[in-house]
């Protein structure tokens, strides 16, 4: 099986010519994304890396691996992004870091989940069945999942502290 590592970021994708606020954008305004996406691919062995735009079309005999972030959240769609992308086939997925980004309103993972658009849930519950299990950021990630009916799932920690 070939392994692909999807990154949303990668260094490639910042010039020196960047000024900060540049920089800080294309890491989704949060540097640890890069750090996070530059450790695995310095971790994990992999046939190939794409920027998960840059998928033209997907194989049953790959393990597409992503290094996720706070994506359970209601404002970003990476979730539908990858599921409309890699599902096109009857692939592999190794989602690692996946966490839930709780706010001052939805600050219980019941009222998140609540809130959560359909689509993003739906992505989420089909991205998980194509992966053995999901590495979480923490407890609250854990519970989301449970309350989305997703138990393929163990907590590995922030990967703020991994590398």
């Amino acid at each position: 099986m070939k392994n692909i590592l999807c990154c949303t970021i990668s260094n490639n994708q910042i010039s020196n010519s960047d000024n900060v606020e540049s920089r800080i954008y294309k890491c989704g305004g949060n540097t640890g994304n890069l750090v996070w996406s530059e450790s695995i691919a310095h971790t994990i062995c992999f046939d190939e890396i794409f920027h998960i735009n840059e998928i033209q079309s997907t194989y049953d005999d790959v393990n597409y691996i992503l290094p996720m972030s706070t994506q359970i959240n209601v404002n970003h769609c990476n979730l539908e992004r990858y599921a409309n992308i890699l599902l096109k086939s009857n692939c592999r997925v190794t989602m690692l870091g996946l966490g839930a980004q709780l706010t001052e309103d939805l600050n219980t993972p019941k009222k998140l989940v609540a809130a959560l658009p359909d689509e993003r849930k739906k992505a989420l519950k089909e991205l998980s069945l194509h992966t053995k299990l999901i590495g979480l950021r923490g407890y609250i990630t854990s519970e989301c999942l449970d309350l989305l009916g997703i138990h393929n799932h163990q907590v590995i920690g922030c990967p703020s502290f991994c590398y």
